[in-house]
């Protein structure tokens, strides 16, 4: 099982630095290439930098469908995204050919044409940890894995060649190591790794072949911490 998931990973990180290159290059490929999309479909389940705006349809205050927020999105209106126009993945979505926006699962506006090609499971505020999700009132790793089987009851099947792509652990080191308790404890560390390891295992006893696993991002670098600690500090 190890060795299976280190092979989908790699080959997932793959597709992705690819993708990533190409949109670094110049402008970001037509939405669908003339040899097809490069995968058939595209999931992501994490915290905000992948929630493409699913907290708008739960109860919790961690929620950016309010200006400033969106102002360089199309249309300029602020959707959920916790940025101020598209996120990566939602580049990322364009890049591989799928569509122009990864649209968040829980948005009850999508068709089965919309939903076919991706969604994300996201939610800002989840991560590893359930007490993480339980401080934002963010979608746990288990509700996002059952919104995941419940979308596969709707579509009926998934391709083989599926992307999915997992990003927590942010808010889960914010919270644990500066906020919340203060720890310096190694074994929460290991505790993230196994939430991680098992969530990987469960896709692929539901047909995941190409997973790939983002690591934690620089959070002395959050606007928050920033200001908490100043930069000199971080």
């Amino acid at each position: 099982m190890e060795n299976l998931i280190a092979a989908v990973v790699a080959l997932a990180g793959v597709i992705i630095a690819a993708a990533v290159a190409d949109i670094i290059a110049g402008a970001p490929p037509p939405a669908v290439p003339p040899s097809g999309p490069k995968v058939p479909a595209l999931f992501t389940f994490g915290d905000s930098i992948v929630d493409t705006g699913n907290n708008n349809y739960i109860s919790t205050i961690t929620r950016s469908n309010f200006a400033p927020y969106g102002r360089e999105f199309p249309g300029h209106k602020a959707t959920g995204r916790f940025s101020d126009g598209r996120i990566s993945m939602d580049f990322l979505a364009s890049s591989l050919g799928l569509k122009e926006m990864l649209p968040p699962y829980l948005d009850t506006s999508l068709t089965m044409e919309d939903i076919k090609t991706g969604v994300s499971f996201a939610s800002a505020g989840s991560g590893y940890d359930n007490s993480t999700c339980s401080t934002a009132a963010a979608m746990t790793v288990e509700q996002q894995l059952q919104l995941f089987m419940e979308y596969k009851v709707k579509v009926g099947s998934i391709p083989g060649r599926a992307l999915y792509l997992i990003c927590w652990g942010s808010n889960d080191v914010i919270q644990h190591f500066t906020f919340t308790y203060g720890s310096t404890d190694p074994g929460y560390a290991e505790f993230m790794t196994q939430r991680a390891s098992t969530f990987i295992q469960r896709l692929i006893s539901l047909g995941a072949r190409q997973i790939a696993v983002t690591g934690v991002l620089p959070v002395g670098c959050v606007p928050a911490l920033a200001l908490c600690y100043r930069c000199e500090h971080v």
